[in-house]
Order: structure tokens, then C-alpha cells, then sequence
């Protein structure tokens, strides 16, 4: 008999292969009549994961969760930001750590920082008729510009570098936080709530705001463009 190699990708573990081969004997012979390799299992595979991940991250928002159940389950999955993997360590300097150091296709690394899903976002002034953005979301905003001047320091630190195998060059940060699950855009002055969130996400130097739905839709609309590729 003979075998071929499978490239196991992040997420993919070789005791899944061999159970899909055990609960479906036929797949061998699908594959083999199709022509299939290594890479188009690994692909079907990793798909049909992100997909369980988007379905249990549904059914995980409302639940009134802490920072700390979202920063452990996200740490697993860190396709969800656009990321190759996420760094082994967490220090940005000996006196602080990030919840996440991500690192980019290309290369770059990135700061995640994960707030609740029920966090409140804006407040409303009803003078200038004016959403702005709640003390706590401030708070998370000034906790992302300091962890991004501090790291910016460590630029030249090819130690630091090579401790988190990426470029700490213009670090960026990704804050997650909140839903926009009570903005209906058919309210005028509720709809504008989206309004200001691209406006603060404009104004802001290195940062992106996103809510927990934002970045789900965004997972979605990504594996549906995938799937839909030949």
C-alpha cells in the first residue's frame, strides 16, 4: 500500500484524519477516484472546523461570559483575526501582557485585546444629538494606545523579536468588545450608533474596534467566499 504525507494544517490534528478514514471506509476510495491529495482533505477538514467555531461563537454571545472564558476559547482560534498563530508569550514589557500577540501572514505582529460582548459602546447626547463612546469603551481605547506606544519601543529589540518570531514594526491593535445587537439602523438616531463607530474607528491611530457580531459576520462572509471558489 502506499501513502502519502497530509500537511496538517493549524487546528487539524492527525487522530482526526484517521477517525473521518474509520467512521467512513469509502472516503479512501473517494479519494482515490477523484484524485484528491493530501491538501484537499486538510482543506475540507479545516473548513468544516471554522465552521463548528462560528456556530459555537453564536451560540456563546448573550451568555453574559467573562473576559477571561472569551480570551481562552479565542485563543484557540486565531483565524478569527486574520492571524497565523498567536504568539506563546504575552509580554509587551516586564510590567505588562496583552491578552494576545498575534502573528500576520506577514509576519508583523498585532495586539488583541478582548473585552465582553456586553459591554456598553456609546452613550447618547441629546443636546448635540451625538453618540459617544461609553467610559468603559474609553477605558479599553486608552488601555490599546499604551500597549501599542510601549511595544512600538521594543522596535529594535531583535530578542523581544525573536521571542515572539515576528517584526514588531507600527504594531496595530484589534479591540473586541460589545454587539450591535441593539442598534437598528431603522432608528434614526439609534442607526447612527454604526455611524460613529466607523467615524471613532477612522480617527483612531493604530486601533480597530470591532464587536463580537462584527467579526463573526466578518469569519462568515470570509469561509462563504472560500467555499465558493473552485
Amino acid at each position: 500500500m502506499e501513502y502519502f504525507p497530509l500537511p496538517l494544517s493549524p487546528g487539524i490534528t492527525a487522530t482526526q484524519v484517521r477517525e473521518l478514514v474509520e467512521k467512513s471506509p469509502d472516503i479512501v476510495s473517494l479519494i482515490a477516484d477523484n484524485g484528491l491529495v493530501g491538501s484537499d482533505i486538510i482543506r475540507a477538514l479545516t473548513m468544516k472546523n471554522r465552521e463548528k467555531d462560528l456556530s459555537e461563537m453564536r451560540s456563546r454571545l448573550g451568555r453574559n461570559l467573562k473576559e477571561s472564558d472569551w480570551q481562552s476559547w479565542f485563543k484557540k482560534r486565531p483565524w478569527l483575526f486574520g492571524s497565523v498563530e498567536i504568539a506563546n508569550i504575552r509580554d509587551i514589557d516586564e510590567r505588562t501582557q496583552a491578552d494576545y500577540i498575534t502573528r500576520g501572514i506577514d509576519g508583523f505582529v498585532s495586539i488583541v485585546e478582548i473585552k465582553t460582548d456586553y459591554i456598553k459602546m456609546f452613550e447618547y447626547d441629546r443636546s448635540h444629538k451625538t453618540w459617544y463612546p461609553s467610559a468603559d469603551l474609553s477605558k479599553s481605547i486608552a488601555q490599546c494606545s499604551k500597549y501599542i506606544h510601549k511595544m512600538e519601543r521594543r522596535d529594535n529589540d531583535n530578542e523581544y523579536a525573536g521571542r515572539l518570531q515576528g517584526r514588531v514594526l507600527k504594531p496595530k491593535c484589534i479591540l473586541i468588545a460589545g454587539t450591535t445587537s441593539e442598534w437598528n439602523e431603522d432608528d434614526d438616531e439609534k442607526g447612527k450608533r454604526f455611524d460613529s463607530l466607523r467615524i471613532l474607528n477612522d480617527s483612531l491611530h493604530g486601533i480597530e474596534i470591532m464587536t463580537y457580531d462584527q467579526l463573526l459576520y466578518r469569519a462568515d462572509a470570509f469561509l462563504k467566499n472560500v467555499e465558493t471558489k473552485p
